[in-house]
């Protein structure tokens, strides 16, 4: 079983422990994975586990280059995990908007896969009033291990609008961007990043936000009972 498979297995029990329900896959549309009917949620889990910061720098490389600069003069920093990486605050502005715009297309492909994954659950278990959540876990990918500027990417995501005005996303009312090993660059501490819609008149920032909170107090729990390890895990403000 590998890395993101592993994960994925031992989430589905936690879900199951937590009081949620493991949707089985339809044949003919990809669904979401998981129910929470006490808290009329429906969520899609996406696992970061493939390490993309070769890729990446790859990218910064080439982008530095064609702006005209020469990257090794920009100033390498290592991680709380011992992994090399770039300060923004060393990156030209040129630079860093193609670098920003690739990254955001990488995160906006698991937002748009969850969206249809969300609806169409919704249409098809009859849950036209069901919230809808993304979880991303960053199990394996230390090039992401910036949980508020990852946060930020998602939170932004779903809020873009559609060219017709609406939301382009509107089956996410809100998610967590989280990990259960991988340390944060800033606190060396594996993360909790929640994040939702605020809407006027809507409860569902509220809502959204009180399911966030239960489910990280019900995951912490878990780790705990199932390893023994005593949790001390940084939340993204």
């Amino acid at each position: 079983m590998n890395k993101q498979n592993s994960f994925e297995a031992y989430y589905k029990a936690f879900v199951t422990d937590f009081g949620g329900s493991v949707l089985p896959e339809a044949n003919d549309v990809k669904t979401a994975d998981y129910w929470f009917p006490k808290y009329n949620v429906l969520a899609e889990l996406k696992t970061l586990s493939e390490d993309s910061t070769l890729a990446m720098d790859e990218l910064l490389k080439n982008a530095v280059l064609s702006w005209g600069g020469d990257f090794t003069k920009i100033p390498i920093k290592t991680d709380s995990n011992g992994f090399p990486y770039v300060g923004q605050e060393h990156i030209p502005d040129e630079v860093r908007k193609k670098w920003m715009d690739k990254q955001f297309q990488q995160i906006e492909r698991l937002v748009k896969q969850a969206q249809k994954q969300i609806a169409s659950t919704k249409v098809r278990a009859g849950l036209s009033t069901a919230r809808g959540v993304i979880l991303v876990s960053n199990s394996g990918n230390p090039y992401h291990n910036n949980p508020l500027s990852y946060r930020e990417a998602l939170g932004a995501l779903i809020l873009k609008r559609a060219p017709a005005g609406g939301r382009k996303y509107p089956a996410i009312d809100g998610g967590v961007y989280f990990s259960k090993d991988l340390k944060s660059r800033e606190h060396g501490a594996p993360f909790w990043a929640p994040f939702h819609v605020e809407q006027p008149g809507n409860p569902v920032g509220a809502e959204i936000s009180s399911f966030l909170l239960d489910l990280r107090t019900g995951w912490y729990t878990y780790i705990e009972k199932t390893t023994g390890v005593t949790v001390r895990q940084h939340d993204v403000d």
